[in-house]
């Protein structure tokens, strides 16, 4: 067993991989879905309800994320021209 002082010093700043992200899932996930739905139109297959409400549900996540997003944003750079006041 490594005791805690016989760690690197490197080890101690850098943490261990974590997980992808939840916008970066939902887009791909978005994706995916307009992918199949656009498969589905091309042969006149009926679309499943349950695509369009889950693209709808993904959707709403990104639209609250990238609103987030740009409100912090834009936020970061009202105090960066304040400085030229």
């Amino acid at each position: 067993m490594v005791g805690f002082m016989d760690r690197k010093k490197t080890d101690m700043n850098k943490p261990p991989i974590g997980i992808t992200p939840r916008w970066l899932l939902d887009e791909e996930r978005a994706i995916e879905i307009e992918q199949a739905i656009k498969r589905y139109n091309e042969v006149d297959y009926p679309i499943p309800i349950e695509w369009i409400q889950e693209l709808n549900e993904v959707y709403e996540r990104l639209n609250k994320f990238y609103h987030i997003q740009s409100k912090r944003l834009y936020y970061q750079a009202i105090r960066g021209l304040e400085k030229y006041k």
